[in-house]
């Protein structure tokens, strides 16, 4: 591996390597994709990798960022970061606007390139992060630097932002789309529950709750109030699949699980994913835990479980 550069995305990043068991690791710290850790295994994956797919990796780091574990690219989870849906144009613009509103001080001039703002929109390339720019300046929602290479929101842009942080805040919430039966009550609360709790985040299952509005209604709601949500297709439901869908639509990480016996009856469109295909309620915890953390990072109440 070349030395203290970003196997990434390819810019300059300071970089240790640590011997492991049948392994090697790197420690890279990279200014634009975050700090993450790399398996020697891995690398040969990464090698053909288009500039497309290392735009996908570098957002999964990026969004892995902010638990004290930095997170790991071995085959699976690599893998998995290269089987997510590219961000439309449209995503993109979104994620710009949230991302410059969240910073501090929120109007003040940022640079556009070489920093974590291009990984946050999926792109290792600086003219997509300058298309995009470009287009929320002819909407008045940014303003360019002449002499290119920095941009700020507008207060139009920050109301913007603003907005689409309230649709989808920071949160704590899982939402968990899944058969609703009797035999998958085990599945629930030793699996899907429980592997949810110990990564650090609040599981939600909407049949459990009061409430008054409709149930479709209050789906949406929820899907909305949540970071991201786990679907267990187990019995294809039809209700699983469209939540899941409009999560993904909406940009919500989607975690796939499905009782191993029932993989195969898996819809197309969700087969290309790495699907955790368990066998047990106890086996589903241990790996949907293992799973949340790689790619979401550890939730906030992780610290304070005994």
């Amino acid at each position: 591996m070349p030395s203290d550069v970003c196997y990434v995305c390819k810019r300059a990043a300071p970089s240790a390597a640590l011997s492991l068991t049948g392994d090697i690791e790197y420690h890279i710290q990279c200014a634009y994709c975050g700090t993450y850790r790399l398996r020697d295994s891995a690398l040969s994956r990464l090698d053909g990798a288009t500039n497309a797919e290392r735009g996908r990796v570098a957002e999964w780091i990026s969004s892995a960022q902010g638990s004290t574990v930095a997170p790991v690219l071995d085959v699976g989870t690599l893998d998995y970061a290269l089987s997510r849906p590219r961000f439309r144009f449209s995503e993109q613009l979104e994620k710009m606007l949230v991302s410059l509103a969240k910073r501090e001080p929120r109007l003040d001039w940022v640079a556009l390139r070489g920093d974590r703002l291009g990984a946050f929109l999926q792109t290792i390339e600086d003219r997509d992060v300058d298309a995009v720019a470009r287009h929320l300046e002819q909407h008045g929602w940014m303003k360019i630097d002449p002499s290119g290479g920095r941009g700020k929101l507008t207060s139009e842009g920050l109301l913007q932002g603003e907005k689409l942080l309230g649709s989808a805040p920071d949160s704590s919430q899982v939402f968990v789309a899944m058969w609703f039966s009797e035999e998958m009550e085990p599945a629930w609360l030793n699996g899907l529950k429980k592997g949810i709790e110990l990564a650090g985040y609040v599981p939600f299952r909407v049949s459990q709750q009061e409430h008054v509005n409709k149930i479709c209604d209050e789906i949406i709601a929820q899907i909305r109030r949540s970071k991201f949500i786990v679907a267990d297709y187990t019995g294809h439901r039809g209700g699983v699949y469209y939540e899941a869908g409009f999560a993904s639509g909406r940009g919500l990480q989607v975690i796939p699980t499905c009782r191993k016996d029932d993989i195969e009856k898996l819809h197309f469109d969700v087969r290309q994913y790495n699907c955790i295909d368990w066998t047990s309620p106890e086996e589903l915890a241990q790996r949907l835990s293992v799973r949340i953390s790689a790619v979401m990072g550890d939730g906030p109440l992780r610290n304070r479980r005994t």
